[in-house]
Formats: structure tokens, C-alpha cells, sequence
């Protein structure tokens, strides 16, 4: 390109009001605080500087007692012809013609600017002001595109995350319930265990909605920032101005790129933190503890578990490292004192009996089947079993073919090792 043909025009005009004017209508001026050309919205009374928005937080920060005034720059407004007016006092009013595409440089050029500045080739690349225009808009376009693709992504997963969060809540609940439910229906030593599984759900929860609530702090801020920069290229877009797109076109561009290389889902999406499951099965399942009472208190009407200080017999049996036994028809419920007694009850009972005389021990025996403690006479053959005297006429009524033995308190004296302490 022959830079030397262009015709110098030899008017040259005090452009002192022009450039105050150019000044204040463009609105896309370099920032103060971060060099970068962006559209000036604050300008500070006190140290006469313009800043972007970010800059201005941090100004104020770190100087509380300024003040900031709006700036009243129309963006993308003003007279046409002056925008495209180089603004140098010694290059005479030229146009803008040209634009240099060096990676350095990115400005728009006059013929003057042209001749003086960039005529070295090997280090500036000039094209036609136009074509650049056009070229560079239709690469901001492409960009555009791809961030407004991007965003709806990530919107789409930022939906996911918040409905998942919206799960996790609903499931507690929904397991608060079933473990109240539950409770409702045990006994007291069962509250503390329910406050011991409900701490763990909770500590499980509270992890996995911190990395949720992390996940919506970054997905968010990303959506944010994007928005704006895909706001203000095409608002760029929508300007006719060359002089003006040019000028703020790289740092939009630059801007964009960097969120557009964010791996913003793949930083901050897990799908196994919300495809794992937390299984609480197991701590439930040990509340069907309460079921089985129940049916235990059917069955018996003086329950072992329920009344323990006249569950005598099967104290001494305990005692004795004996085991209770029972006719092969009658439902065995097996004696676990680390789930059916506390330790306070466990030591409460072997001081009672170890409290007792020998004599008290082997002068009297609980019925086996009113379990209250009287002179058992009789015994019966089959089932090993003691019985008062009412006791004893009830079993032979039920159970016709069974034979009794009368006993009396004395026999208990000679022979305490034959005495089946346990039957139940």
C-alpha cells in the first residue's frame, strides 16, 4: 500500500471545542483504574477520574470520604461526522480511513495517522476502515453466539442444581416424618437414638448443600458477568458508528473469549454428589424394635421389657449363666440386655437380688405364669413349670393331660440348686 498518494489538506482549524465535545459524546472512554476502554459511568469530584464500575467499589473502598458523580454520556450518540473525524490538532479534520490490525495497536486511523505512525509494514498491518468493520462485526456475532449458547447451558444445569437442592430438602423431611412416626410409637430409650441418626442426616445434608449452595454462588456469578458482556456486544453491534465499534471492540472480545473458555460446568458439576444416595435404611430398620414390643406385650401381659423390676426370674437366670426354656409350642423372645435394657436398669436389678438373704431366695418362688412372688406348691411335669394354686387349677384346665406335683416352701430349703429360677 502506497501511503504516500494520499492529499494533505492544508486547512487546519483550532479543534480545541471539537475534541472537548468528542469528548464528552463518546461514551466508551479508557478507564482510569484499569486502562481498559469501557463505558465510563462514575466520575470521582475529588480526583477528577473516570471508572468503570468495578473500579469505582474499589475507589470507594479505599477512599471513603469521595463522592461520585453519574456521568451523562449518551452511549452511541453525537454527531456522525464528528466521531469519524481524527481529533489530533496537526492532522487538519481528516476522516477515519483505515484501521490497523497489529495486535499491539487495534486503533482506527486517519491519512495522517497512516503516514506518521503505522507506515512500517513489516510491523502494522492497515486495512480498509470498512472492511475491518465488517469483519470484526461478524466475529463479535460469532462470539455472541457461542455465549448465549453457553449461557443457556449453564442455565440449564443451574436449574438442576437448585431442583436437586429442593430434593434434598424434601427428602429430609420426608425422613423426619417417618422417624417421628416411629417414635411415636417406642419407648423412651429409642428418643435418644432417634437424635443420634437425625444428627448424622443432618451432617450429611449440610455437606452436600454446601457444595450445592457453592455450585449456585458460581454458576450464578458466571451467569452474571456473561450477561453483561453479552449485553454490551450486542449493543455494540446494534452501533453504526465505525470509530466507536473499533475502539471498544477488543476488549468486549476479550472479555467474552475469557468466559467463554470457562469451564465453568465442569468446574463446579458433580452428578455423583446428587446420583449418591444417602441410605438411612439401616438406622430405620432399627426402630422396628418397636413392632416387636408390641407384639411381646400381646403375648404377655406383664412384659419383661416394659416391667422389669418384677421380672425377678429372669434376673436370676441371668445371674445363674442359665437359659430360660419353654414348651417348643410358646414364642420365644430372646432376653437382650444391650437392646432391652439400659445399664441403670441392668444394675438396679442385680443389686436387688444380690440384696437378698438366702433365706428370701429359697422360702418363696414367682409363679410362672401370674409372676407374683407366693409359696408355690405345685409343680408341673411336663413344662417344668411352678404355679400358685389359682395358677395351677387355670393349667389344668387348659392343658388336661399334664401332671402336677404338690411341693411346699420347705423342699425349696434342701435342694436350691433344683429350683428352675428362670422359667418364665
Amino acid at each position: 500500500m502506497v501511503l504516500q498518494i494520499f492529499p494533505k489538506d492544508n486547512t487546519r482549524r483550532d479543534l480545541t471545542s471539537f475534541l472537548q465535545t468528542h469528548s464528552d459524546r463518546n461514551a466508551f472512554k479508557k478507564c482510569c483504574g484499569c486502562g481498559h476502554t469501557v463505558d465510563i459511568n462514575y466520575e470521582c469530584q475529588q480526583c477528577a477520574l473516570n471508572l468503570c464500575e468495578m473500579c469505582r467499589q474499589q475507589h470507594i473502598a479505599e477512599n471513603k470520604t469521595h463522592s461520585f458523580v453519574v456521568s451523562n454520556s449518551e452511549t452511541f450518540q453525537g454527531k456522525e461526522e464528528n466521531l469519524n473525524i481524527c481529533p489530533i490538532p496537526h492532522h487538519e479534520r481528516a476522516k477515519f480511513k483505515y484501521f490497523c490490525n497489529s495486535a499491539n495497536c487495534q486503533s482506527v486511523l486517519c491519512p495522517f495517522c497512516a503516514l506518521d505512525e503505522h507506515r512500517d509494514i513489516n510491523k502494522h498491518e492497515i486495512e480498509d476502515i470498512e472492511e475491518a468493520f465488517k469483519r470484526k462485526k461478524k466475529q463479535l456475532g460469532r462470539l455472541i453466539e457461542f455465549i448465549q449458547s453457553k449461557i443457556l447451558n449453564v442455565e440449564s444445569i443451574l436449574q438442576n442444581v437448585k431442583d436437586n437442592m429442593f430434593t434434598l430438602k424434601y427428602d429430609r423431611n420426608e425422613f423426619q416424618k417417618q422417624l417421628d412416626d416411629m417414635c411415636n410409637r417406642g419407648i423412651l430409650v429409642l428418643q435418644n437414638r432417634r437424635q443420634i441418626i437425625l444428627d448424622k442426616y443432618d451432617f450429611s445434608l449440610q455437606r452436600k448443600e454446601f457444595k450445592a449452595n457453592l455450585r449456585n454462588d458460581t454458576l450464578r456469578i458466571f451467569l452474571e458477568n456473561a450477561n453483561a458482556c453479552c449485553y454490551l456486544g450486542e449493543k455494540m453491534i446494534n452501533c453504526n458508528n465505525m470509530c466507536t465499534f473499533l475502539n471498544g471492540q477488543q476488549t468486549v472480545e476479550d472479555h467474552i473469549k475469557r468466559y467463554i473458555n470457562d469451564p465453568v460446568e465442569d468446574s463446579t458439576y458433580d452428578k455423583n454428589d446428587f446420583e449418591e444416595k444417602m441410605d438411612f435404611d439401616d438406622y430405620l430398620q432399627s426402630f422396628n424394635l418397636v413392632s416387636f414390643l408390641e407384639l411381646a406385650k400381646e403375648k404377655h401381659k406383664q412384659s419383661l421389657w416394659t416391667k422389669t423390676k418384677n421380672a425377678v426370674h429372669i434376673l436370676k437366670a441371668l445371674l445363674l449363666d442359665t437359659t430360660p426354656e419353654v414348651p417348643n409350642d410358646e414364642v420365644v423372645y430372646p432376653v437382650l440386655l444391650d437392646e432391652r435394657f439400659d445399664a441403670h436398669h441392668e444394675r438396679e436389678a442385680n443389686r436387688r437380688i444380690n440384696g437378698r438373704t438366702h433365706s428370701d431366695r429359697n422360702a418363696f418362688k414367682n409363679c410362672c405364669k401370674c409372676d407374683r412372688t407366693v409359696d408355690v406348691t405345685h409343680t408341673c411335669q411336663q413344662c417344668k413349670m411352678d404355679f400358685c394354686e389359682l395358677c395351677r387349677q387355670q393349667h389344668i384346665t387348659e392343658t388336661k393331660s399334664h401332671s402336677l406335683v404338690a411341693s411346699n416352701a420347705e423342699s425349696f430349703e434342701d435342694g436350691e440348686d433344683n429350683l428352675d429360677l428362670g422359667r418364665n
